[in-house]
């Protein structure tokens, strides 16, 4: 009789601990989603020769954004734009240099460049 509530004590432990580490990503994605928001920034793109080199975007008020994708026709140096993006949840990159971002839509604020949007991310 001990063998068996030993035994059922023990299965009713590992439960708990399996159900705590099922939760634990639950929470931590449901915090993450908080985390998202739209923004609106005007800013330049700077050239960061960090980790093989990467465009970023330095906003008008000191603040560094990395965008996960940028179209080619922007990433040029010292071009200036306005841009409206999602923030993604804070997270380690490989690339340790400003905000992720995801860009709903990018614009030169010279006339020379065109807008490209993002239809995926509207929400």
């Amino acid at each position: 009789m001990k063998m068996m509530t030993m035994f059922y004590t023990r299965c009713l432990i590992f439960c708990l601990c399996c159900l705590s580490f099922i939760s634990i990503p639950v929470q931590a994605m449901e915090a993450d989603s908080t985390d998202k928001e739209v923004i609106q920034f005007s800013g330049t793109m700077v050239y960061v020769e960090l980790e093989g080199g990467f465009y970023g975007i330095k906003s008008d008020s000191g603040q560094h954004y990395l965008p996960v994708t940028l179209d080619d026709a922007f990433a040029q140096e010292g071009l200036e734009v306005k841009v409206r993006a999602s923030t993604l949840p804070r997270q380690m990159g490989f690339r340790s240099w400003g905000r992720l971002i995801d860009i709903i839509s990018i614009r030169s604020t010279s006339d020379c460049h065109k807008e490209t949007e993002n239809t995926e991310n509207d929400e």
